[in-house]
């Protein structure tokens, strides 16, 4: 099974490619991020994303999408350009029939503990040969296409 792992932000997406089972997770080097274009208006920007993804999970040969879902903030709930963006990723896993869900935060942090029962190791030695996720979204993307293994 191959998972995206998808790490939306306000200018851009980090999204990593993890393969196989929850067991034996492999991170396929396709580690990306697409920046979301601010200088244009918010129908043109989200219209390219979406092309875009769309060719990403059609080339991967995806078979699920998982997004890290906005949690709330200081200032309150999510930002309109946060959700709109998971929106336009739930229309690319409509759109090409792979399956989409969101991973909320909390449960990510659970996952995350379930990893070393599951895998015997970190996720950093596991899927990243030991070394640190630079910047910490990394390690977030990877941990939201992990949870899709299960």
């Amino acid at each position: 099974m191959k998972v995206l792992g998808v790490v939306p932000g306000k200018t851009e997406l980090r999204c990593a490619l993890v393969e196989g089972t929850s067991a034996t997770p492999v991170l396929n080097r396709t580690l990306k991020v697409q920046k979301i274009a601010v200088d244009q208006t918010d129908a043109t920007s989200l219209r390219d994303l979406f092309n875009l993804l769309v060719t990403w999970v059609m080339e991967l040969h995806v078979d699920r999408i998982c997004i890290l879902q906005a949690g709330a903030t200081k200032f309150g709930g999510a930002s309109p350009a946060r959700l709109k963006v998971e929106t336009v990723i739930q229309l690319v896993g409509a759109h090409s029939s792979v399956n989409t869900r969101l991973v909320p935060p909390q449960t990510l942090r659970a996952k995350e503990k379930k990893f070393a029962a599951k895998t015997g190791a970190t996720p950093e030695t596991v899927l990243n040969g030991g070394a640190e996720f630079t910047p910490n979204a990394w390690r977030d993307a990877v941990l939201t296409a992990w949870t899709g293994l299960e």
